[in-house]
């Protein structure tokens, strides 16, 4: 897998590890306990990717970032899916399905592709690892995961308990300093 995919897979990873600890902050006690031990794995998985720039253990990573989405539907056929934030999860269970599928299929595509004939495995390698393509495949997969787990952390019981914005604005006692409003 190139660096660029392991950028992107542990950015995704990022992003649904902070939505699965904000769920699990808000959720009863099953559901913390998923939800948290979940989200602090996916966190520490993606610092290693970032750290090692490859996804350690993809298979198990792939296993790992699925179980939520399998853990949120079995309680959803359970009759106690009601209690989880739908908005949340479905935006980590968007980042984590996509975040599996990119290492699954780096995976089949490593065990499938046969070498090029004259061409060396490190030059084809070099050619995908341009430092232009990793900023952008890096800008990229942040401006995604930003877009979906800003307005998902909002939708959690942690979210609905931060500062308002613009609450800093509410008029309080004038403070007479005596420099003349510089």
């Amino acid at each position: 897998m190139s660096r660029n995919i392991s950028s992107m897979v542990a950015v995704f990873g990022l992003g649904a590890g902070l939505v699965h600890l904000a769920v699990g902050a808000g959720s009863p006690l099953p559901f913390f306990i998923v939800f948290v031990l979940v989200g602090v794995a996916e966190s520490a998985w993606a610092v290693l990717t970032f750290v090692k720039g490859r996804v350690p253990a993809p298979r198990s990573f792939a296993i790992l970032t699925l179980l939520p989405v399998a853990f949120w539907a079995a309680s959803i056929a359970l009759g106690v899916g009601g209690l989880l934030p739908l908005g949340p999860l479905a935006a980590a269970s968007v980042l984590g399905v996509v975040a599996a599928g990119a290492v699954l299929f780096s995976i089949r595509r490593r065990t499938s592709t046969p070498p090029r004939a004259g061409v060396p495995a490190a030059a084809t390698r070099d050619a995908d690892e341009h430092p232009w393509r990793f900023i952008g495949a890096l800008a990229a997969s942040a401006a995604l995961v930003a877009a979906l787990v800003t307005p998902a952390l909002s939708g959690t019981w942690a979210g609905q308990f931060a500062v308002p914005h613009g609450s800093h604005d509410v008029p309080g006692p004038a403070i007479e300093d005596g420099h003349g409003g510089h």
